[in-house]
């Protein structure tokens, strides 16, 4: 069965510059959050994908049961580590089942 259209939220931790920026808080929703919330609107998505390395997010798990958290492997997590090689694994992880990808980042949350 194909997966048409899903989302990828891509949020690593070991962020350079700002240290736990996909947890930064803007009006007590976290950034992550604000970004899965706003998936959660577009319509005719098959599947939401939170693809994360760090425990909190994948906490979110309780909070959110119809979107799928994925503890992101630790090659994939690395700051030359890039999103295509994510969604290029995803597809594997899943079968190939993906038809449209569209990749929201957390820090660009709108």
């Amino acid at each position: 069965m194909l997966i048409r259209n899903i989302i990828v939220i891509p949020a690593r931790k070991g962020s350079q510059r700002l240290k736990n920026k996909n947890l930064l808080k803007i009006n007590n929703k976290t950034l992550v959050e604000r970004t899965i919330d706003f998936s959660e609107k577009i319509r005719k998505i098959d599947k939401i994908i939170v693809s994360t390395d760090i425990k909190e997010i994948l906490n979110l798990v309780k909070k959110y049961k119809k979107v799928f958290f994925h503890k992101r492997p630790k090659y994939l997590s690395k700051n030359d580590s890039s999103i295509s090689n994510l969604v290029i694994y995803l597809n594997n992880f899943f079968g190939k089942k993906f038809v449209n990808i569209m990749v929201l980042q957390p820090t660009y949350p709108y």
